[in-house]
């Protein structure tokens, strides 16, 4: 099996964790899994699975580096991340007696495994969309990847190191634990500044490159106020803006490299955490941990979206079954496409409702109502319009429609 169809197994695990997990948060469960102080035995099981999982995702973040950049490595990193792979399941088996498991932290290898490769396919697939260049096409690009593998990594030492050291203090619970291993890695801040001072070395590096191509995943929407320096709102990027946003790395500042490098780190910080709750059935609030703040930035991950199966049944839909299927299927193909939930329901909506306008063309739609007002939202337009034309099976009118809803034209 490639790296490839290793990464979308882990993806699929890791969504599936990832919902639990908020659900758990939501209904105020978080945490309440196991009581009592591990003994020896069980905490040496507990650590050397964590030094596995960590090796897992040092090994996938390699092979998708030389898999995409340097295909004459691929073989070897490819081999690596098996190894790894297979020293999960031989760790279990040495270091955890069935018989005297631990009562919290502990999942199995084979959940190990596909929470690592999982998180960290999440965070290369959300910041690097359409899969990396050669070196030869974009050095920087490459190096960037590299940097940021570098700054996962130290991630998961210090999370090991100090979950090592939070079960040797005594902790006797998954929330204790949890607080512990999250205060370790924020101590002082130093791990978020020196990842961000690494990345933005790197960066410096790029000369004049586009940061939009060399890391699509911070471009695409509007800045958050932290990252921004500006007077953003918090609330600017939304959970409620895309699916796709979901991802780490998506719903970030399109700025230049200081903004790029904190986007990265707080990419790198939700699939940390991603990971470490699938590796050890944890529950911190990934959502909060990565930035800060509750915005959905690192929230649910919904791989099939399924809007109100009644949609393509309204208003012109209802008596005419030839527009309502075009709108099921501009509506499954807009979602397919990961174009944002919000605006391929809009879209469709609106050919239910006859298409925009007559006036309303893709010349200025993004110029109209709401996005005459507000430029990030009339680039956000721009953007959305520019990927939806680009998918052959989409028309003109279905496009302007659903662009039309994101500046909030009066047809809807």
């Amino acid at each position: 099996m490639g790296t490839r169809e290793i990464v979308k197994s882990g993806i699929a695990t890791a969504v599936a964790i990832l919902a639990a997990v908020t659900l758990l948060i939501e209904v105020g469960a978080a945490g309440d899994i196991g009581e009592g102080e591990q003994d020896l035995e069980q905490q040496s099981c507990i650590n050397h699975m964590n030094k596995a999982g960590e090796a897992v995702s040092k090994a996938t973040s390699k092979a998708l580096i030389k898999c995409e950049s340097d295909a004459s490595s691929c073989d070897k990193a490819e081999a690596n991340l098996a190894k790894a792979l297979a020293r999960t399941e031989r760790t279990e088996k040495k270091k955890c007696d069935p018989k005297n498991l631990p009562d919290f932290a502990f999942t199995g290898a084979e959940q190990v495994n596909e929470s690592a490769v999982g998180a960290t396919g999440l965070l290369f697939e959300g910041l690097f969309a359409n899969g990396l260049l050669t070196e030869d096409e974009n050095v920087c690009q490459v190096h960037v990847a590299k940097t940021t593998a570098r700054g996962l990594d130290m991630l998961y030492r210090v999370g090991n190191r100090s979950k090592r050291a939070s079960l040797a203090k005594g902790a006797d619970s998954a929330l204790e634990l949890q607080r512990e291993i999250v205060a370790g890695i924020d101590e002082g801040g130093k791990l978020r500044s020196g990842a961000e001072h690494a990345l933005g070395r790197t960066i410096g590096k790029c000369n004049k490159a586009d940061l939009g191509d060399v890391v699509p995943g911070c471009s695409i929407l509007k800045p958050t106020a932290r990252n921004s320096g500006g007077d953003s709102k918090p609330d600017d990027c939304k959970p409620g803006d895309s699916k796709r946003n979901s991802k780490p790395g998506d719903c970030k500042p399109p700025a230049g490299g200081g903004a790029v490098a904190s986007c990265i780190v707080d990419a790198s910080r939700c699939s940390w955490c991603l990971a470490f709750n699938g590796m050890d059935d944890l529950t911190i609030d990934c959502d909060d941990f990565d930035d800060g703040k509750e915005n959905g930035s690192c929230g649910e991950v919904d791989p099939d979206p399924d809007p109100d199966p009644e949609l393509c049944e309204r208003e012109l839909c209802a008596a005419d079954e030839e527009l309502s299927g075009q709108c099921s299927v501009f509506l499954a193909g807009c979602l397919a496409e990961e174009l944002g939930e919000e605006e391929c329901v809009g879209g469709a909506l609106l050919i239910c409702e006859g298409g925009p306008p007559e006036d309303v063309d893709e010349s200025n739609v993004c110029s109209r109502e709401l996005c005459e007002l507000d430029a990030d939202l009339a680039e956000h337009c721009e953007e959305f319009l520019g990927l939806c034309l680009a998918v052959d099976d989409f028309n003109s009118e279905e496009c302007v429609g659903a662009a039309l809803f994101i500046c909030g034209g009066e047809a809807i």
